[in-house]
């Protein structure tokens, strides 16, 4: 049955399309994987007066010889009354001492009571860290960044046969296809097989990046067969989720859509003209960060995609692992193929393992 291919530059990616597309139309195909007061006295009394003592009155004259005249008698004066002594006030009675009382002792301080010591706040809770999103592992220069081209060693086992693919996908910028705008990868791949001669093929995919979404709108490929070429396109309406580097982990997200395609055959190409449609469910989820080895070395911190495409009866779902800071797939897993990176290249840049202790993937 048909299955959707991954985006990634990578025989997993293209392959699956190829098998389902073939399959749909001829009996053999080729195969592939995708936070104060005073007081005073009265007057003083007043002295009464004494009467004056009443006159003697004098003797009639006779003839007897003149006597000599009395001295008049001296007055007598009258008596000063003595004055009567003012009463001795009255001394105002001196007012009892008030008894001193005895000093009381001073109280005895009473002792501050020692405060009970507060009790240790409560610590705060630690908050839980947030999910870890995958947005790590984008690089979008790699799609939408013109020239950029990316080389790519796998080690392959597909069917029970090991492989050596050598993949090189360089972006060539933007295009307009079925009325979008789409980036355009080119994809070449070497396949080597011991004792075998090398198949070649290339292909174009082509990309809608929104945000951390990418979308996979068509792909077309052009492979060897039968001394011919086959070329097999297809067209995704509405474009498939192929990777949401905004999941958190845990998170999913589903789609379906439906699935245009076409096999021509030019040469001596065995395969006949066939076209077809098929609808699919298509459901992305970000397991979350982990570690992950393969023969290019051990990655620390590897962002794994589970993808669980469900078309008619078929149901596939597929794994992969890519690599924080490139976004380079590093391993792929599809039922019992697989696919792991021995060594990669961007532009000039060596893409290398963050650790290097042993570890194994879950």
């Amino acid at each position: 049955m048909p299955s959707t291919s991954s985006m990634m530059p990578s025989p997993e990616l293209a392959r699956r399309w190829r098998r389902v597309a073939l399959l749909a139309a001829m009996a053999a195909a080729t195969t592939a994987c995708g936070g104060g007061s005073g007081g005073g006295g009265g007057p003083l009394p007043t002295a009464s007066a004494v009467p004056a003592p009443a006159p003697v009155p004098a003797p009639a004259p006779g003839p007897a010889p003149t006597p000599a005249p009395e001295p008049a008698p001296e007055p007598v004066p009258s008596p000063v009354p003595e004055p009567e002594p003012a009463p001795a006030p009255s001394p105002s009675p001196s007012p009892a001492p008030s008894p001193t009382p005895d000093p009381s002792p001073a109280p005895a301080p009473t002792p501050a009571p020692t405060p009970a010591p507060a009790p240790a706040p409560a610590p705060a809770p630690t908050p839980s860290p947030a999910p870890a999103t995958a947005q790590a592992c984008l690089n979008s220069a790699l799609y939408t960044q013109a020239g950029t081209v990316a080389r790519y060693e796998y080690a392959v086992r597909q069917g029970g046969v090991d492989q050596r693919v050598q993949v090189t996908s360089t972006a060539e910028g933007a295009v307009n296809l079925e009325g979008q705008t789409a980036w355009r990868l080119a994809v070449s791949e070497t396949v080597s097989i011991s004792g075998q001669p090398d198949q070649l093929s290339s292909s174009q995919h082509h990309v809608l990046v929104e945000g951390t979404l990418l979308r996979l709108l068509a792909t077309r490929s052009d492979f060897a067969q039968g001394g011919g070429t086959v070329t097999q396109a297809i067209v995704l309406s509405p474009p498939a989720p192929e990777l949401d580097f905004g999941l958190a982990a845990g998170s999913s997200r589903t789609a379906s859509t439906s699935a245009r395609w076409s096999l021509g055959a030019a040469g001596s190409a065995a395969t006949p003209p066939s076209a077809g449609n098929w609808t699919s469910e298509v459901t992305l989820s970000f397991v979350g960060l982990e570690t992950v080895q393969v023969p290019a070395g051990t990655f620390s911190q590897a962002c794994r995609f589970e993808q669980r495409l469900v078309t008619g009866g078929s149901v596939q779902v597929s794994q992969r692992w890519l690599a924080a800071g490139s976004g380079v797939l590093l391993k792929a897993v599809n039922g019992a193929d697989t696919q792991e990176l021995v060594s990669a290249r961007i532009g000039d840049q060596v893409v290398a393992a963050a650790a290097r202790t042993r570890a194994s993937t879950r």
